[in-house]
């Protein structure tokens, strides 16, 4: 009977660990979305700001690296693209998906194009496309194996 208890209290506790962490990640998404509107309708101190307040609160790398991302991308919307490539090298620091980092390196590697310092863009878009074809390798491989 002891067990059985201590089996239904770690049930319970594992349970709402697990309801805490998806409320969290919805409050995540719900606040990515907010930042996104902003950014969309070109509020972009609203967006920076709402992007920083959520930064402090995200505990999952790729969440932080989707808000480190969004920092770049807003400020090379504004027309910082050196503080844009800053936040765009902490995104790639915390992304652990290929695709993230291949978007990120490709951005980087587009702001260089534009400063035309080739070499540099030449490096990033090299990384990019070197992830996305690992990517593909392995989703080559996924097809094919059995």
């Amino acid at each position: 009977m002891r067990y059985l208890l201590i089996l239904l209290i770690h049930l319970l506790l594992v349970n709402l660990l697990f309801v805490f962490k998806a409320e969290s990640r919805g409050y995540s998404r719900t606040k990515f979305e907010k930042s996104y509107r902003f950014i969309e309708n070109r509020q972009y101190d609203s967006a920076l700001f709402s992007i920083n307040e959520l930064l402090n609160s995200l505990k999952e790398n790729n969440e932080i690296g989707e808000a480190y991302f969004s920092l770049g991308f807003t400020y090379n919307e504004i027309g910082k693209p050196l503080k844009a490539i800053q936040y765009y090298l902490k995104a790639a620091d915390y992304y652990t998906e290929s695709s993230c980092l291949s978007n990120t390196f490709e951005n980087i590697g587009l702001i260089y194009k534009g400063f035309n310092q080739h070499d540099y863009a030449v490096y990033y878009f090299s990384k990019a496309i070197n992830l996305e074809s690992e990517r593909s390798i392995r989703m080559m491989k996924k097809l094919y194996s059995r």
